[in-house]
């Protein structure tokens, strides 16, 4: 009977923690608006302010996490990776901040992603992977940050 009681409250806390993570992750790998034809193509470099200023205003529609303040999320740095179309975003509502893999394409000139992989900040200051695949940690980027006084995305000093 003992047995049998403690192998149902195991399936039934299994259960309760694969909903949870569901739903905290659930658009993990799953596309955004994604349709079966998109192209993926690499932006060219002179794409990338543009490219950034886009998926910036997308943040909020891209993260699987929610954000914890009203403001909602806010890109702090896009970093591109040169000939492929993956660009990873760090970004914070003001008390966290996250790092996101994301995968972008095109289909009629509107701008579709999928994340591929989500990112927490370690306590040494670089990023562990939380979920998914990092398809491009051994890829060298362009780092780009916007700049509030020019209100434009700006190439980091450590690209040039």
């Amino acid at each position: 009977m003992r047995k049998g009681l403690a192998i149902v409250i195991v399936l039934a806390c299994s259960v309760v923690a694969a909903f949870l993570i569901y739903f905290s992750y659930g658009d993990i790998g799953q596309e955004t608006g994604m349709p079966r034809q998109v192209q993926y193509t690499p932006a060219a470099m002179s794409e990338y302010p543009s490219l950034a200023s886009e998926l910036a205003q997308k943040t909020n529609e891209i993260s699987p996490t929610r954000s914890f303040d009203d403001i909602g999320w806010i890109a702090l740095r896009i970093s591109f990776v040169p000939n492929d179309a993956l660009a990873y975003i760090e970004y914070t509502d003001t008390h966290v901040t996250l790092r996101l893999l994301v995968q972008y394409g095109r289909e009629n000139e509107t701008l579709l992603t999928t994340v591929l992989a989500t990112f927490i900040p370690q306590e040494s200051g670089g990023w562990e992977l939380q979920y998914g695949r990092d398809v491009a940690s051994r890829a060298s980027v362009y780092n780009y940050r916007f700049n509030g006084d020019a209100k434009q995305w700006m190439p980091e000093a450590s690209n040039i």
